[in-house]
């Protein structure tokens, strides 16, 4: 097999003349009957080339016409017996609709339209801290801490002097209250225990896990600073970095599916709720947010995973990668014209799909193309040579 391979070798300089399309259509098969022979060759043997002819001085076969328009078009023959042993196999090329499968790696995020930051609206001094570390789970009410707040204090007191007294004051005291961010419950538990709390119970405003934690027992505080920043754990979102390249197959609404090292055999499935509007000019990367459910919490902010998207666009032409031969600047591939024949034909591909490339120029359904063969491989290393140009006429068909 080696030895065919080395033999074809040998031939392509002289057939590898150019990839354009006139005559290696299928209209060309019609006509070996009246092309001009430019010499003679061996089937097994393509280093002979003789001007009339016979029998085959190395093997004794019957030597093969080579037509003048096969050389001008980069046509090779190749017959079934030499296919086998070269492991060609074909493909019929379709059209169909475009289905792409984008990987983008993704980290999850807390859901930042939940972010609760937690401040006061009254100065005052952190007494009991009860929610003392970050990572810590807390619930919608639960004590955050106590206040020791002197404005609250002497607000309590005029409520409770003017309550059964002077029901305006005692309403004025009340909204004060609201004002300072105390609850209608708790201003309500004030007046029926008719004693002036010291220490008022500040509850969490949201559920969620403490981000950060500013607050620290005895610290004095002032209205308006940030005491904690709580993040829900039940939605989080999930943000992908999608591939500059990949960025056309990517849309609102895309199912994605979401699976991590640190939770082998999982996987969470969500869809695209946010495409950022611009490419990251650093990483090349557009950003894709999906928000999906975690009811167990074993999604974590800062995990890193894997983000698979399967999209499907309009029909097209798709030829399988294995067909496609990357020389340097072109793409080429081997098209099977009948009776032997195999040509190059130049594509201009579009996208990758998960059935080999998108084809925009270069081939029509229908037509059959070479899938596998080592002489593939030698042909692209031919072309990146430069063997693929042209012999001239007259040129000397001797043996090299």
């Amino acid at each position: 097999m080696h030895h065919h391979i080395i033999l074809l070798l040998l031939l392509f300089p002289f057939l590898l003349l150019g990839c354009g399309d006139g005559g290696v259509g299928p209209a060309a098969t019609a006509k070996t009957a009246t092309s001009e022979v430019a010499y003679y060759t061996c089937p097994m043997h393509p280093t002979v080339h003789q001007a009339e002819p016979g029998a085959c001085p190395i093997c004794g076969m019957t030597l093969v016409p080579v037509l003048a328009e096969d050389m001008a078009a980069g046509v090779v023959r190749i017959d079934d017996s030499r296919r086998q042993a070269f492991g060609v196999r074909t493909a019929v090329v379709a059209r169909g609709p475009l289905v792409a499968e984008v990987t983008a790696p993704g980290r999850i995020v807390p859901d930042e339209t939940r972010i609760t930051e937690v401040t006061l609206q009254v100065d005052g001094f952190i007494r009991d801290l009860r929610v003392d570390h970050t990572g810590q789970q807390v619930a919608r009410g639960q004590t955050l801490f106590t206040l020791y707040s002197p404005m609250l204090v002497s607000t309590q007191r005029e409520l409770l002097s003017a309550v059964g007294r002077d029901p305006a004051l005692a309403q004025a005291a009340r909204d004060r209250l609201r004002r300072f961010g105390i609850s209608d419950q708790q201003v309500s538990l004030i007046e029926a225990g008719g004693v002036v709390v010291e220490e008022l119970p500040i509850p969490s405003p949201a559920s969620g896990r403490v981000m950060e934690k500013m607050a620290v027992a005895g610290m004095a505080l002032m209205m308006g600073q940030p005491l904690y920043r709580l993040a829900p754990i039940d939605p989080v979102w999930v943000e992908a970095d999608v591939y500059e390249a990949d960025t056309s197959w990517v849309a609102l609404g895309m199912r994605a599916t979401l699976t991590l090292p640190a939770q082998p055999g999982r996987s969470w499935v969500g869809t695209i709720e946010f495409l950022d509007p611009q490419v990251d000019p650093v990483t090349r990367t557009r950003r894709a947010r999906v928000a999906l459910a975690n009811r167990d919490g074993v999604l974590l902010p800062g995990m890193l995973g894997q983000v698979a998207l399967r999209a499907q666009g309009e029909e097209g032409v798709v030829v399988p990668e294995e067909a496609v031969v990357h020389a340097g600047a072109r793409d080429l591939a081997w098209i099977d014209l009948g009776e032997d024949r195999l040509a190059p034909r130049e594509l201009h591909l579009g996208r990758r799909t998960v059935d080999g490339w998108e084809v925009l120029h270069g081939l029509e359904p229908g037509e059959v193309v070479v899938v596998s063969g080592n002489f593939l491989v030698a042909a692209e290393t031919r072309i990146r040579t430069g063997a693929g140009t042209s012999a001239p006429a007259g040129h000397d068909h001797g043996s090299n």
